[in-house]
């Protein structure tokens, strides 16, 4: 998972962090300045004196990042909170206190291509570190987020390109959801009948009229995109 040239860029900016032997895990404190702008993005003011466009914030957070034996799955991030902070609204997964960083499809995409240390610190870290800071201040995600549950995979879906990939990384995801994979897998294969008063997929029980209407149009484009590619449901 890491590499010499990782160690050596990690020394230099990151210097509190750890790796273990068999570098599958990192450990320790990462402190950070960043500035969100909805332009630009996020910048990660990694020299002094740097400026750039939107809100600075700084924080210092403990974390664990441990590679996952499933190659499938990103490397899992959690983070030294207090308890009352690991929920959903800061978007962790309540079951084991890990960090959810993205959608299945911005997953897929991530591992489609070789797996880099720094960029997986770039592109998902830091963002979700400047958000938990950003929503100390704010009471709010600084930036666009999906729904919790299963209807955040379907609005990931609905994003991306609906391709093979993308189509069964959210597969994927979707039989990690117990509870509701038997419901989604009968109204993907035809054999249930998804209408505005059914449950909705998130983690709400409210109809999907009253929590996340569009899941309705978004499921069936799924449904569709599922049929065009002739992916068998297991």
């Amino acid at each position: 998972m890491i590499t010499d040239e990782d160690l050596q860029w990690l020394k230099k900016y990151l210097p509190a962090i750890t790796i273990n032997a068999d570098r599958t895990e990192a450990r320790g404190s990462i402190s950070f300045i960043a500035s969100y702008d909805k332009d630009a993005g996020l910048t990660w003011l990694l020299e002094e004196n740097l400026k750039a466009p939107g809100e600075i914030l700084n924080g210092t957070y403990e974390v664990l990042i441990i590679k996952s034996d499933d190659l499938n799955e990103l490397p899992s991030l959690q983070i030294n909170l207090d308890e009352g902070k690991i929920n959903i609204d800061r978007h962790f997964n309540q079951a084991d206190g890990k960090a959810c960083l993205c959608g299945p499809v911005e997953r897929g995409a991530f591992l489609r291509s070789e797996f880099l240390f720094i960029k997986f610190l770039e592109r998902l870290i830091i963002p979700f570190l400047y958000a938990q800071t950003y929503f100390d201040k704010h009471k709010k995600w600084p930036w666009g987020e999906l729904a919790h549950g299963s209807a955040g995979i379907l609005q990931s879906f609905a994003n991306s390109e609906g391709t093979k990939e993308d189509i069964e990384a959210c597969l994927h995801d979707f039989r990690k959801d117990k509870s509701n994979w038997p419901r989604i897998k009968a109204v993907l294969s035809g054999h249930k009948r998804l209408t505005e008063s059914s449950v909705c997929f998130c983690l709400s029980p409210k109809q999907i009229r009253k929590c996340h209407p569009d899941v309705l149009f978004r499921m069936g484009k799924f449904r569709a995109a599922i049929q065009q590619h002739r992916i068998r449901l297991t």
